[in-house]
């Protein structure tokens, strides 16, 4: 596998990442649920409503394997991964294949 760089930013809030997405857009996003105050998914739909950034890549990474909320990141255009089923380097692949979607 090829190696790249790529510009990160650590947000650990979804208000923090809503008010970060005013500044600037990024071209991916990586996206847990479980996020102090406000959710990770509630956060994912308030982006998909604005039309600046409803058309961002997000994968969502984390440890539920609830249904319900998988069927609710895909329905928020959003790919799923689950973190303890998840190699690291199959996290940094599906982050590659996102990008060049």
């Amino acid at each position: 596998m090829t190696e790249a760089s790529v510009d990160t930013t650590l947000l650990t809030s979804a208000e923090a990442l809503l008010e970060a997405l005013k500044q600037t857009v990024p071209d991916l996003i990586l996206l847990d649920i479980f996020l102090p105050g406000m959710n990770g998914l509630d956060a994912l739909e308030q982006l998909r409503k604005d039309e600046k950034t409803q058309h961002v890549k997000v994968i969502v990474v984390s440890n539920t394997d609830e249904q319900k909320d998988r069927d609710r990141a895909s329905s928020l255009h959003a790919d799923f991964l689950i973190k303890a089923m998840t190699d690291p380097q199959d996290i940094v692949k599906a982050v590659q294949d996102k990008l060049q979607a």
